[in-house]
């Protein structure tokens, strides 16, 4: 038997293991998304209760982003500043203003509709409006993650 046998065979045992907890916590997340897209789903558009689980699904996105951009300091990102964001930033400021004007033009939503408005005319079924919450989750999910091959919490 060689020397490194049984620590050859722990470190396999911990891998395999290790992956089984990534698999259960993706499992996880996965229907945790799937719940919150479904309680998404079954709220009537326009009303508290779905404004109330947007506000707390982009309350979960901005923690995360903050998090990711407190992670990722450091020299290379303090050479980089703020450029990184520009876009980020003027595209969040054109959708909340066409949201904004839209919303207070006080025409019907036909003649100016917002983001959410023309959304409701593709979701009209619980399944495509779950399909729908599902990837504007993972969205911004994706988005709140650090870039591959950057470093978060090295700083």
């Amino acid at each position: 038997m060689r020397a490194d046998g049984p620590k050859s065979a722990r470190s396999r045992s911990e891998g395999r293991r290790r992956a089984g907890t990534r698999r259960l916590r993706t499992g996880l997340a996965w229907g945790a998304t799937a719940g919150y897209a479904a309680a998404l789903a079954a709220t009537t558009p326009f009303t508290l209760a779905a404004d109330v689980l947007t506000a707390v699904a982009l309350a979960a996105l901005a923690l995360g982003a903050a998090r990711t951009l407190v992670r990722s300091s450091g020299p290379a990102a303090d050479r980089a500043g703020l450029r990184p964001l520009a876009p980020w930033v003027a595209l969040a400021v054109a959708v909340v203003g066409w949201e904004l004007g839209t919303y207070f033009a006080g025409a019907p939503r036909a003649d100016h509709p917002t983001f959410s408005s023309m959304a409701d005319a593709v979701d009209r079924t619980f399944v495509l409006k779950m399909a729908m919450g599902m990837a504007w989750l993972g969205l911004g999910r994706r988005l709140a993650r650090p870039a591959p091959g950057s470093n978060p919490g090295t700083p």
